[in-house]
């Protein structure tokens, strides 16, 4: 149980960054309540970083790495044991659901052709919001290095759609 004092400081993490990493974690394991387990342990260990180090500033970076290391072992963890991965989404009861999930397939067709770092870059940036800087320190890369992998991610990106868009014509 946290005091007061850990609660104040740990509030403002939840509220800002506890969705965008709880939909980072499903992303990986496409279960919600392992995802939402992941995102506590990740939490808890934030809390235990802050208290052994108090002086020392965490940045959304490493709250990033240190959720998609859980999720990631999380993963393994549930893949070694033979535990199949459910999938679940709330737009499957949207009147659109039939096109997003095309666009989805598609997009997702596009990025399994980029590198991982690639996908990575450009899913913290796009999705998750996150700055270059805090890009580099939960990718552990400078910040010239995401710059140029975001550039040629949504290059390589833009040209793959292309041309995927002009072979269904």
């Amino acid at each position: 149980m946290l005091d007061e004092e850990d609660q104040k400081w740990i509030e403002p993490w939840v509220e800002l960054w506890g969705d965008k990493m709880t939909r980072m974690a499903f992303l990986i394991i496409h279960d919600r309540e392992l995802a939402q387990d992941v995102v506590q342990e990740a939490f808890f260990r934030l809390h235990r970083q802050h208290c052994q180090n108090p002086h020392v500033s965490i940045s959304v970076g490493w709250l990033y790495a240190v959720t998609r290391n859980v999720a990631l072992d999380a993963r393994r963890k549930r893949k070694r044991d033979g535990v199949p991965f459910p999938i679940e989404s709330e737009d499957m009861v949207s009147p659109n659901f039939e096109s997003a999930v095309a666009m989805r397939l598609d997009v997702d067709k596009v990025l399994s052709q980029l590198s991982q770092k690639d996908r990575e870059c450009l899913w913290l940036f796009y999705y998750a919001g996150l700055s270059t800087p805090e890009i580099a320190e939960a990718l552990h890369m400078s910040n010239v290095s995401v710059r140029k992998r975001l550039h040629r991610a949504r290059c390589r990106f833009s040209t793959i759609w292309k041309e995927m868009t002009y072979a269904e014509k």
